[in-house]
């Protein structure tokens, strides 16, 4: 999955928040706590980005959706757990 990881851009912004990046055009956010992790939006849906949120943690994803517009939803597909 090179390319994949290719899209995908990772930063680390304080201790369990991190941006991601996808493609250099949507950022995400990815916040984790006691319990499980959210994702803020999932992107543009060109990479997999639940691939990516795992490479940074190991709980439950949910994602939460701030607006439809697609490259804020782009990426829900690869997820079970949507709001």
């Amino acid at each position: 999955m090179a390319a994949n990881r290719d899209i995908f851009r990772m930063e680390n912004l304080a201790p369990g928040v991190h941006l991601i990046s996808e493609a250099e055009r949507t950022h995400t956010y990815l916040v984790e706590g006691a319990d499980w992790a959210l994702l803020i939006d999932t992107g543009l849906g060109i990479g997999n980005i639940r691939e990516a949120a795992e490479r940074i943690t190991r709980l439950p994803i949910i994602v939460v959706n701030t607006h439809a517009h697609w490259e804020h939803i782009g990426g829900n597909h690869w997820f079970e757990t949507i709001a």
